[in-house]
């Protein structure tokens, strides 16, 4: 829970940065590659992100967190991948295309040791931000299904056995709590930080939800990616203070909410 990997604007190109919360400093860990969304890879030593080769589809990547060493193509997809999230045990990693079925995302999944990734979801619909629970037992990810975008929930591998939506409003954003007993996501019109309480069972583990705070003046992933994130004590939230209206403006700084 020390350090924090962020993506920056600088000359008109996004980059992945490291941060160092405790001493301040911070280190950038790819050059000119125009991707992001970084999330953590096997025991916090690389960062998985998402870049578009000079020709071909967007491709998930990875590289040492201390920027060492070369960045590496991870998987490759004709539809493009972009947004993607390790399981804590780091044996599955989950991702979102560009495109897929009725020109809109999919989700897909792999399992260390197999060849390839498969397809988890693949609906007329737009699935996204796919967020695995600690321990790989559950996916939880965003879709437009209804007519609105919802937070759901389905059991990992078998994602055909049920399928729960989480939120009670339109919302976005899942990130679950460490110790998986939480799940928490951003409504849409209020902007309000939910909690929602999951059972210890096997199916349709979501129970009641309870809202945190506000974050409208936050900034946001926009639904696509979560725009905040809880430390490993499941006691405190990192969020991005907007100083400009412009949601994806790189002006902002870190700010820690405590004692929620």
């Amino acid at each position: 829970g020390s350090r924090l990997a962020v993506e920056g604007i600088a000359e008109g190109v996004w980059d992945i940065w490291v941060v160092d919360l405790e001493r301040g400093s911070k280190t950038l860990v790819t050059t000119h590659r125009e991707g992001g969304l970084p999330t953590w890879g096997p025991n916090d030593g690389s960062v998985t992100f998402y870049s578009k080769p000079e020709t071909g589809p967007w491709r998930l990547w990875w590289k040492r967190a201390d920027a060492t060493g070369h960045a590496e193509v991870g998987f490759t997809d004709d539809r493009g991948l972009v947004e993607s999230d390790w399981s804590s045990d780091y044996r599955w990693l989950v991702a979102s295309t560009q495109s897929g079925k009725g020109n809109q995302g999919d989700i897909l999944g792999w399992r260390v040791g197999e060849d390839t990734m498969r397809t988890l979801v693949a609906t007329d619909a737009w699935e996204r931000a796919p967020t695995l629970s600690p321990g790989g037992r559950f996916r939880a990810y965003v879709s437009d299904e209804s007519g609105e975008d919802h937070v759901s929930l389905r059991p990992v591998p078998n994602v055909g056995d049920w399928k729960q939506q989480v939120s009670v409003e339109p919302g976005g954003e899942p990130v679950w709590a460490p110790n998986g007993e939480e799940l928490f996501y951003r409504k849409g019109v209020s902007g309000d930080l939910v909690a929602v309480q999951i059972a210890p069972r096997d199916s349709f583990p979501a129970a009641g939800e309870e809202v945190l705070f506000w974050t409208g003046e936050y900034w946001s992933g926009g639904w696509q990616h979560p725009g905040y994130d809880v430390a490993p004590d499941g006691q405190r939230f990192l969020l991005m203070r907007r100083r400009s209206e412009d949601w994806y403006s790189a002006e902002g700084r870190v700010i820690q909410i405590l004692n929620w």
